[in-house]
């Protein structure tokens, strides 16, 4: 039996981790937030408060997800 044969019956879905994987989370954001920083006169980098931003937006997803609240939003 050739292996192609094998994955096309055996192989029911596929998943991908998109964030950081295919899909450039830091530069993606990086580059949206920038302008609107620059924009309110915050003089830091922009990639710095990213890199804030997605970790602290993980720690209270992480939490809620732990207490049994679901998940959190990227806009909260």
């Amino acid at each position: 039996m050739e292996t192609l044969d094998v994955l096309r019956r055996e192989i029911k879905a596929l998943a991908f981790d998109q964030y950081g994987t295919i899909v450039d989370m830091q530069k993606g954001l990086t580059e949206a937030v920038t302008p609107f920083l620059k924009e309110k006169g915050w003089d830091g980098e922009p990639n710095s408060f990213v890199t804030w931003w997605r970790r602290t937006h993980f720690e209270n997803s992480m939490i809620d997800a732990l207490c049994d609240r679901g998940h959190t939003p990227y806009r909260q």
